[in-house]
């Protein structure tokens, strides 16, 4: 019996090949997502849920327009696949808000970019559903069944494991407690990549949203310890200028080989006591995750300080400064983004509606918008070094930086031209009575690749801080006390704490000491804290 049984086993493969080339198809997505993140183990549940898609798979195939749900499927399935084939990780409240978030232009650029790699996906997904569906059309093995079998796993399986996970440990019963939606992702994540945890995850961005909605009506406070104090010193003009996608290591500032940033260069040689620039960290690194943390009292580790306390621009309104916010990406929808609810409560906004999304567009608005004698917060969001490369510079910087059009040839010029819009600024400044400058990028970039993936290095989260002080009293040391003196880094999230201090605000040591604290840590792509030392 035994070898008639083993005798059947080849004709067996043979005849439900595509059936079984599927499952496996859909174990290795699950382990690509659940890999890194469980820090090279491999996820049981994650498995087990991989193959009950064969009662999904025998479902439709017995189902009347089957087709049309053999595509459905196939994308869903295409889209976790993409992410875990080309970044080992599984799709995050992150991922998934940058890109509902991101502006047409921009999302097709990078769409460009990862069209190539999508369509094989696809295409393989859809051949192994289409000719699985084949064969398992006429195997006796009933709808109800299968759906029966799904429902119990889904149902009773698959919250048991969640349950069990949670009440294991009394740190992650904590996070339940305080983050009942987020804590389940990250689990869902961990063990449930394929569909589960898209689904969860696109429950925690419209409960992130749903936060949002209560942000234009909320009465948002000053943290203890901040109090406005000295706002006859406070410089008459700030310029707080956020970068993308730049990588403090390519700058010729730093220390880079090729002459990316002359004008930083050379100013840094004429007038060292004018600028001051420090290694900096990116508190995470997607754009929707940096910039809530750029411009608000939220850290790495705690996102509520965004809806209770005041923004940037609320410190900046509060200290009797006109607000201006002058971007160069496209305008994102007021009530749909974190960007747009702290942008919308500037006294004047600006989005460039050119194709070109030059960021050297930005100075004649910079230019026309400013008054002498006012005093004026001017907020410039820059394109900066994003993907795609090719679309962020011109011909003269092609011809400072040599070489061909490779990625890092492409991506240094980036920098040069990110330098141009730093020396255009600077000559506006040039005009106030007194002026401070602040740079920083949102977050850095692996180059090629983009940004936002787990176990790829730190270069995502390297970013410059430059500050540029033209004839404006007592801010040289404002910086330094930031500095983390363990690291010698600056995380991004002392942002707040540093421009409150050239708006005329004192903060407390117990404020300062937390900043470098919270510092520390990063919110990382896959929806993880970490502590910056143990980034991989």
């Amino acid at each position: 019996m035994i070898i008639d049984f083993v005798k059947k086993i080849p004709g067996f493969i043979f005849k439900y090949k595509f059936t079984i080339l599927c499952l496996l198809y859909f174990c290795i997505i699950s382990i690509l997502a659940t890999y890194s993140n469980l820090e090279g183990r491999i996820s049981k549940p994650a498995i087990a849920t991989a193959l009950s898609f064969f009662f999904i798979l025998n479902i439709i195939a017995k189902m009347k327009y089957s087709s049309i749900f053999s595509v459905v499927f196939a994308i869903l399935i295409s889209i976790d696949s993409y992410f875990a084939f080309v970044y080992s990780t599984s799709i995050t409240s992150g991922i998934l808000g940058s890109i509902f978030e991101t502006n047409a232009a921009e999302a097709k650029e990078v769409l460009t970019d990862a069209l190539f790699k999508a369509i094989i996906i696809l295409g393989i997904t859809l051949l192994l559903i289409f000719q699985s569906k084949k064969e398992l059309k006429p195997i006796n093995f009933s709808i109800k069944k299968s759906l029966a079998v799904f429902l119990i796993y889904s149902c009773l399986f698959i919250p048991g494991i969640l349950y069990r996970k949670i009440t294991i440990n009394e740190v992650r019963m904590g996070d339940f407690a305080m983050f009942p939606l987020n804590t389940v992702q990250l689990l869902t994540a961990q063990h449930f990549p394929l569909i589960y945890n898209d689904c969860v995850t696109y429950l925690v961005y419209r409960d992130e949203m749903s936060k949002l909605n209560s942000y234009k009506t909320s009465e948002r406070v000053l943290p203890e310890g901040i109090v406005l104090e000295n706002t006859e010193l406070a410089p008459e003009k700030i310029y707080y200028i956020i970068g993308e996608s730049s990588w403090r290591n390519h700058y010729s500032l730093y220390g880079y080989s090729k002459k990316t940033t002359p004008f930083l260069d050379s100013l840094n040689a004429a007038s060292p006591n004018n600028i001051k620039y420090y290694d900096g960290i990116a508190p995470a690194p997607f754009t929707r995750d940096a910039t809530r943390i750029l411009l608000s009292f939220a850290t790495p580790t705690d996102i509520n300080p965004f809806f209770r306390e005041k923004s940037i621009i609320d410190l900046a309104h509060h200290a009797g400064y006109e607000t201006l916010w002058i971007s160069n990406q496209a305008q994102l929808d007021f009530n749909g983004s974190y960007i747009g609810y702290v942008a919308m409560n500037a006294n004047y906004n600006f989005f460039n509606t050119k194709t070109s999304e030059n960021d050297l567009d930005l100075l004649p608005v910079i230019a026309d918008r400013k008054k002498q004698g006012k005093k004026q917060f001017i907020i410039i969001h820059l394109t900066g070094s994003h993907l795609s490369y090719s679309e962020r510079f011109d011909e003269i910087d092609v011809a400072a930086i040599a070489g061909g059009n490779d990625q890092i040839t492409q991506y240094d010029r980036t920098i040069h031209h990110t330098d141009r819009v730093l020396r255009g600024i600077y000559n506006e400044m040039q005009k106030d009575s007194c002026s401070v400058l602040y740079y920083i990028p949102d977050h850095s970039e692996i180059i090629g690749l983009g940004h936002g993936f787990p176990n790829q290095g730190t270069s995502q989260f390297e970013v410059p801080i430059i500050v540029i002080n033209n004839k404006a009293a007592e801010i040289e040391t404002i910086v330094d006390k930031y500095i983390d003196p363990e690291t010698s880094l600056i995380n991004g999230s002392s942002s707040i704490y540093i421009l409150s201090e050239y708006l005329g605000y004192s903060v407390s040591k117990e404020n300062v000491e937390k900043s470098i604290i919270d510092g520390r840590y990063i919110l990382h792509g896959d929806g993880k804290i970490y502590k910056y030392d143990t980034v991989k």
